[in-house]
């Protein structure tokens, strides 16, 4: 059970990570993007002057309607699917990176003498540790950068979203380390 809590938290975490970084990539990145002459002009389609003519096509009313029913069924099933299924495999593929991340990072740390495999793993667990908590402060950071101001999203309300998203970042990753710590939980078990 204790295990399960943990695992809950680093899944909260690493959603909320997903959150984080798509708000950074939304209000400043795309924007910045789209702020340099040239760069948006690459998907603007080319004008045609010869387009051929549509036709038209429709389906009686009683098939347009159960086509309709059924492509609404199929929605909300592949929505309550993606809900069910969607944060488990984030935290497992998030923990998968960081771990083979912070594997890699300590295998090449420079050293006087080689280090045994035990106390490799266990700079490896602290790496893994730094790399949720610094995948948040760098997204926080990032909204440092000058932003667009338009009439719904002011920098302020940009920057206030976004540290109270790395808040709950860190407070979930946070409250998973400190669990893990508390009932020492093999490291190898957490997400």
């Amino acid at each position: 059970m204790q295990k399960k809590l943990v695992n809950f938290f680093g899944t909260l975490g690493y959603m909320s990570l997903v959150f984080q970084w798509l708000w950074t990539v939304v209000t400043v990145v795309i924007p910045m993007i789209l702020l340099h002459p040239g760069s948006f002009q690459i998907f603007v389609p080319k004008v045609n002057d010869s387009a051929p003519s549509s036709t038209s096509f429709e389906l009686p009313g009683i098939v347009s309607a159960i086509v309709g029913g059924i492509a609404v069924l199929i929605g909300i099933g592949l929505t309550i699917y993606a809900l069910y299924k969607l944060p488990k495999a984030i935290a497992k593929s998030g923990s998968k990176a960081t771990k083979a991340s912070a594997a890699y990072v300590s295998e090449h740390i420079p050293r006087e003498r080689p280090l045994a495999k035990k106390e490799q793993k266990r700079i490896a667990i602290k790496i893994s540790w730094f790399i949720k908590l610094g995948a948040s402060i760098f997204a926080a950071l990032l909204l440092l950068l000058p932003t667009v101001e338009n009439d719904t999203l002011t920098p302020e309300l940009v920057r206030f979203c976004g540290v109270i998203l790395a808040l709950f970042t860190s407070g979930w990753f946070l409250l998973q380390y400190m669990c893990t710590k508390l009932w020492r939980i093999k490291p190898g078990d957490v997400w």
